[in-house]
C-alpha cells in the first residue's frame, strides 16, 4: 500500500512539473482575427462599431445572457465611449466593460475589454476599402497572459472558442450595414 501511495505521489508531482514546464513555454499572448467584406460605405460600418449602442445591436453576445443590465458612459461614440454590463445568475454576479480607447473615423476602432476585473483584452476593428465599393472589416482580439500558466493553456483553444462568435457577429453586422 505504501508503494502505491509513493508511486501516485511521484506521478502527480511529475505531472505537475511537466504542466508547469510546458506552460512556461506556451505563448504568453493570443490573437484571434476574422474578416468580412461588406457592401456598405465606411461611414455606415464605422457608425455600427464606434457607437457601443449600435455595437450591441449586432454583437454575437448580445442575446446570450439573461438578466443582463447595460449602462453607457462618456460620448455616444468614438474615443471614451464606454459600455458596462452586469449579469446576474442566481447568487453570482459577473461584471465587465468595453471602452473605446482609440478611433480613427471610418478607418479603425480600438476597444479595451475587462471581464470581472480579472481578464482583459483589446478588440480592434480595421476598415479597408476594396475596388468594388465595399469594405473589408477585420475584427481582431488580442490578449496578454503574462505568467498566468492556466490562461496560457486556455489560449491554445481561444481561436476555436471565440472565432465562431466573431464570424456570427460579422455576418449579423454585414446584414445590418447592407440594409441601411
Amino acid at each position: 500500500m505504501m508503494s502505491f501511495a509513493r508511486l501516485l505521489f511521484v506521478f502527480l508531482l511529475t505531472l505537475l512539473v511537466v504542466l508547469i514546464g510546458v506552460g512556461i513555454f506556451l505563448p504568453d499572448s493570443v490573437r484571434v482575427s476574422r474578416q468580412a467584406t461588406i457592401q456598405a460605405s465606411a461611414e455606415t460600418i464605422y457608425s455600427q462599431i464606434a457607437d457601443l449602442k449600435q455595437f450591441q445591436a449586432w454583437s454575437p453576445w448580445a442575446n446570450l445572457a439573461k438578466n443582463v443590465t447595460y449602462t453607457y458612459e462618456g460620448p455616444a461614440s468614438g474615443k471614451g465611449a464606454t459600455q458596462r454590463w452586469q449579469i446576474t445568475q442566481g447568487d453570482e454576479i459577473t461584471t465587465g466593460y468595453i471602452e473605446v480607447t482609440d478611433a480613427k473615423t471610418n478607418q479603425r476602432v480600438e476597444m479595451r475589454m475587462i471581464f470581472s476585473d480579472k481578464q482583459s483584452g483589446m478588440m480592434i476593428f480595421e476598415l479597408e476599402p476594396t475596388l468594388q465599393q465595399s469594405n473589408n472589416l477585420i475584427w481582431t482580439f488580442e490578449t496578454q497572459f503574462g505568467w498566468d500558466l492556466f490562461s496560457r493553456y486556455v489560449g491554445l483553444f481561444l481561436d476555436d472558442m471565440i472565432g465562431k462568435n466573431y464570424e456570427r457577429g460579422l455576418e449579423t453586422l454585414k446584414q445590418r450595414a447592407e440594409s441601411l
